[in-house]
């Protein structure tokens, strides 16, 4: 008998701790020009980088593992009968078999979902592979991706596998899922802590990324003039000694009108912003 037969969430669900830990990894490097030397974080090494590409990768094929399980967990399995494990007088677990190889999963997701992939996934998908290939079989010292090239490609995942512009909604909900926000505090601290962590990491990938890419992956105008949003200083100002300096002013500063005689504003993180007119 067959045991330990994965499902489509076990996969979803590690495929999308895959690619939040390569946001982790990238965005944290991000630094703002006026911060002090001192404060900036070192850039990716070549060995970081790799790894960051190959988890990328792993988190890519769990996601398309995933639309294969959700329809039978057996389509994972290749190989013919007589090539299975020997065994049969004892339970085996899947892990045993032979497992689909990386590159005809999207050929068989496209023959087996009613998703299909887009067309020029296919060529995306053999890139992050063979980037992937390179950083675990040699040491090409000419293959590099950075911070925004990881972050990047996360959104570009994130578009190609869920739907357009929800990394925002996927990472906030992992964050809160895993509790890693702040150190089981009350719900409203925690909301707080959370959303400051997001503020962070979104609005540094944004002023890093171009306008194009910006435009693609966030229903956000980063050439709009910026304001505070009323709704998320009151839940920030739940964290334990906060205060409204400089650096918070920055990361609070992500609403901006709309229609400013109707009063219609937008926030990144609130969509419906209220601006604080009284912290300019």
């Amino acid at each position: 008998m067959i045991q330990d037969i994965p499902n489509a969430e076990s996969f979803r669900d590690a495929g999308i701790e895959y690619l939040n830990k390569v946001w982790e990894n990238s965005v944290q490097l991000l630094f703002r020009d006026d911060m002090d030397e001192s404060e900036r974080e070192p850039v990716l090494t070549h060995t970081q980088s790799n790894s960051n590409l190959a988890l990328l990768h792993q988190g890519v094929d769990f996601l398309l593992k995933s639309r294969l399980a959700d329809i039978s967990p057996y389509l994972l399995l290749v190989g013919r009968s007589n090539h299975w494990p020997k065994s049969v007088s004892t339970d085996i677990s899947f892990s045993d078999f032979r497992i689909i190889d990386s590159h005809d999963l999207v050929k068989a997701v496209n023959i087996v979902s009613k998703d299909r992939l887009p067309a020029y996934f296919g060529d995306w998908h053999k890139a992050i592979r063979n980037a992937r290939n390179r950083a675990i079989h040699t040491v090409d010292s000419n293959q590099y991706a950075d911070s925004i090239e990881l972050i990047r490609l996360v959104l570009e995942a994130s578009e190609f596998l869920f739907e357009p512009k929800q990394w925002l909604r996927i990472r906030r909900d992992f964050l809160h899922e895993n509790d890693l926000s702040q150190n089981n505090h009350e719900p409203e601290i925690s909301e707080a802590y959370l959303l400051g962590c997001l503020q962070r990491e979104f609005l540094n990938a944004i002023d890093n990324l171009s306008l194009d890419d910006v435009s693609r992956h966030f229903d956000f105008n980063p050439k709009k003039d910026r304001h505070i949003c009323q709704y998320c200083l009151e839940i920030r100002e739940r964290e334990y000694f906060f205060e409204l300096k400089n650096e918070e002013k920055y990361y609070l500063a992500t609403a901006y009108w709309i229609n400013e005689d109707r009063n219609d504003a937008y926030c990144l993180f609130c969509e419906e912003a209220r601006i604080d007119e009284t912290h300019p």
